[in-house]
């Protein structure tokens, strides 16, 4: 018989939340700083919109701006969200530290630093899924990275040292 982390944590899941929408739910999250830096290089390498690869829609990082293990998060976000629509740019949203503890309790993992929510454009989605998509983009700015507008200028930047 053949046991495994997965289906224990599928059932830990399942028993915890009491029904099969947080399973399903989990289709169009991303948890951890690797998975979410993944699929922002690989939306980064498309050279135009494919709507048929799911996009991320917000990046949720818990804990400080400053922390340079989620440094690269904005620029990414950023170049990833360049050749779509500004309806459809990813949103970056940051959290106080209070929010990691709860986040990781929900998800049942001892530590929860970044977490990716995907827009796969499919109308089997939950409606929980759909509203909170919906709410990230109406309520929530795209990302602007400055460094990114200037150097497609092409105008010398003098240095400026304070």
């Amino acid at each position: 018989m053949e046991t495994g982390r997965k289906d224990e944590g599928a059932e830990r899941l399942q028993a915890d939340s009491g029904d099969l929408k947080a399973i399903e739910t989990t289709q169009y999250v991303l948890v951890g700083v690797n998975s979410v830096t993944r699929q922002l290089e690989t939306e980064i390498s498309l050279k135009q919109d494919n709507t048929l690869i799911p996009k991320l829609v917000m990046v949720l990082v818990t804990g400080s701006k400053d922390s340079i293990v989620c440094s690269h998060i904005p620029v990414m976000c950023a170049l990833a969200s360049r050749s779509r629509s500004a309806e459809h740019t990813t949103r970056l949203v940051y959290l106080d530290a209070d929010a990691q503890m709860e986040l990781s309790q929900a998800l049942a993992l001892p530590r929860v630093g970044v977490i990716g929510v995907m827009d796969k454009g499919s109308l089997d989605c939950s409606t929980t899924m759909k509203d909170l998509i919906a709410f990230g983009r109406d309520h929530l700015s795209p990302v602007k990275c400055s460094l990114l507008d200037q150097s497609a200028e092409g105008v010398y930047q003098p240095l400026k040292i304070a």
